[in-house]
């Protein structure tokens, strides 16, 4: 396969307005900037607090990290460039004469998450490093990263006196292990170090689990993922992500036909209609049919959404191919938005049975007859009594991948993938503003607003569930074909490209189910906004028979669209998704699916 060079813009070159920007801002204020928050998780080193259950509280920070820095990518928020600076130096200060990062003490490292944990402490500091402004700062953290890994290498491996890293972790065949397998290879990029280079081959010689070869089932593709050697959606996405990084650096192209294959099944039998998996305790169990089915756990976890939606980015960057731009428009629109905690309600702990504290982000995304706030994912305790859960730190990743993935640049020219209006500055004498109210409608204006008459290329994505898309210029109409339109030339200041989406209220349909999309989004019924004390997925008309009125109604508070659906005297309100039952109270509860 051809490799394309597809990536970011500079930091601080997209400016966004309206749900995408508020979102990454709100999760800025909300814990990124709270300095007590980065002091706890640092303390968790300090006390070895993982020791006490085998947990896995040591990810917090790393993978917090990483999501701070691609918001400040975004937002230039010195502030937080601020706070990330000084929580970085707080954890250099703990870091072991042996080089050890860890929340697990000497008689007990390399089991339960600690392997886990020391990947996502890697993960920060290298996110931290691309944003660092401070030379001699960006070098002692190179050299704590290459102590931290040549301690592991070192102890982990297969020879003697070493232990095997399938042998590391009790859960999921040790693939939680497995998923240093990606920053290992960052590592070895940054410095050149092929010891890193060969431990990398060595956990993919293991094929990533003690249960069995993942490479190899991904590879010949004969099984669904529910069926793998592993099932548990976040890991196992997490060691694909590895396997990528690998392919990038090799081109062996064995390893990317195994990370296509696995990210085709899982789109075809995983991904369901908000775009997360992870139907039955977050693991695949062929949730495309399972989505109407009424469950007791909370399904969808928040970090499968994040964790979806960057597998999806990088394979976007590494092939261009407009399917993964489709597939992370869904999940963020829909299951990622709908997580996130805007009216800063209490989390309540179904493990604990009460609440522990008020977290940024909501850890499932229920479809059918639920409601939001049912659990904490991956909730631990800290030394201070406070609670804080996994999916907490990671959400801030994908809502910074949103405005980032909306304009990116290639080879080719600059790729508009998403629609959001803002501006643009793709180079220094060339610019762009959007105006329109994407995602609620598809009528869009794209304005020149800056060029020095130099020829450039503008590629306009055409997602999947348009149903008409059209663009025009002041010399001509283009008909929008496959899945992108690209128009070169010399630009003009002042000019405007006028970019027509058309789309419909459309059903779904599962199981004898009907679920209503509009464009990107998702529908759903609310009990609160339909006044509803009944069966939410039961509808007192004929859905299939379409003989019901479709109302487009003015949306409310965090809404994008509001619809009403009447046949007589009957009618429901329908909603997007993400919208929907935000006030986080089991008497607000939500359905996607609905049936007569």
């Amino acid at each position: 396969m051809e490799q394309q060079k597809i990536s970011f813009l500079e930091g601080g070159k997209i400016r966004l307005e309206g749900l995408p920007d508020f979102y990454v801002r709100f999760v800025e204020n909300f814990h990124l900037q709270d300095r007590s928050l980065w002091s706890k998780f640092v303390k968790v080193f300090k006390l070895k607090a993982d020791t006490w259950d085998n947990g896995w509280r040591g990810e917090f920070w790393g993978k917090m990290m990483r999501g701070a820095c691609l918001c400040y990518q975004y937002t230039q928020n010195e502030k937080l460039y601020e706070v990330l600076k000084e929580t970085v130096e707080d954890l250099l200060t703990v870091q072991e004469e042996n080089g050890r990062f860890s929340a697990y003490d000497l008689d007990g490292e390399f089991q339960g998450w600690d392997l886990w944990a020391r990947k996502y402490v890697a993960t920060g500091l290298f996110h931290f490093m691309d944003i660092c402004e401070d030379k001699i700062l960006k070098a002692r953290i190179i050299s704590a990263v290459r102590k931290h890994f040549d301690y592991i290498i070192q102890k982990i491996g297969n020879k003697q006196d070493q232990k095997e890293i399938t042998e590391t972790s009790n859960a999921w065949g040790a693939i939680n292990s497995c998923t240093i397998l990606e920053p290992m290879l960052e590592a070895y990029k940054r410095t050149g170090d092929k010891r890193y280079f060969d431990f990398a081959e060595y956990i993919l010689s293991t094929g990533g689990s003690a249960n069995g070869d993942m490479l190899q089932v991904a590879a010949e593709n004969n099984i669904v993922p529910c069926a793998y050697p592993v099932q548990k959606a976040y890991e196992v996405m997490s060691f694909f992500e590895g396997v990528l990084a690998y392919y990038e650096l090799t081109k062996n192209e064995y390893y990317f036909r195994a990370v296509e294959n696995f990210v085709e099944a899982v789109q075809k039998t995983e991904i369901t209609v908000i775009g997360c998996a992870g139907m039955f305790g977050e693991c695949f169990n062929y949730a495309v049919k399972k989505q109407t089915e009424e469950v007791e756990e909370p399904t969808q976890e928040t970090c499968v959404t994040v964790t979806w939606m960057r597998l999806l980015t990088k394979l976007y960057s590494v092939t261009g191919n407009i399917k993964y731009v489709d597939s992370i428009e869904i999940s963020a629109l829909n299951a990622l938005y709908g997580s996130i905690n805007v009216y800063k309600k209490a989390n309540y702990s179904k493990s604990e049975g009460k609440i522990c504290g008020t977290l940024p982000f909501d850890s499932y995304s229920p479809l059918f007859d639920g409601y939001r706030n049912r659990g904490v994912g991956g909730l631990k305790q800290l030394e201070d009594g406070s609670y804080y859960g996994c999916c907490a730190c990671i959400g801030a990743a994908a809502v910074a991948l949103v405005p980032l993935t909306a304009v990116m640049k290639s080879e080719e020219g600059y790729l508009i993938n998403e629609y959001f209006s803002g501006k643009i500055e793709c180079e220094e004498r060339f610019s762009i503003g959007i105006s329109g109210s994407y995602p609620a409608n598809g009528e869009i204006a794209v304005t020149i607003e800056n060029t020095d008459g130099n020829e450039r290329a503008l590629i306009f994505r055409k997602p999947k569930w348009c149903e008409k898309f059209t663009i025009s210029t002041r010399e001509e109409n283009i008909e929008g074909k496959d899945d992108k339109c690209i128009i070169r030339k010399r630009w003009q200041k002042g000019e405007m490209i006028i970019v027509n989406m058309q789309y419909s209220l459309r059903p779904e349909k599962c199981n004898g189910y009907t679920a209503f999309l509009y464009g990107p989004l998702v529908l759903a019924r609310d009990s609160k906004k339909d006044n509803c004390t009944s069966k939410l997925s039961a509808v007192d008309f004929d859905l299939e028979a379409n003989g019901f009125n479709v109302r487009r109604l003015s949306p409310e508070n965090f809404e994008t669209v509001r619809f009403e659906l009447a046949a007589g005297d009957k009618k429901i309100i329908l909603s997007d998704y993400a919208s929907c039952g935000k006030h986080w109270e089991s008497k607000n509860q939500i359905s996607v699916w609905l049936k007569h």
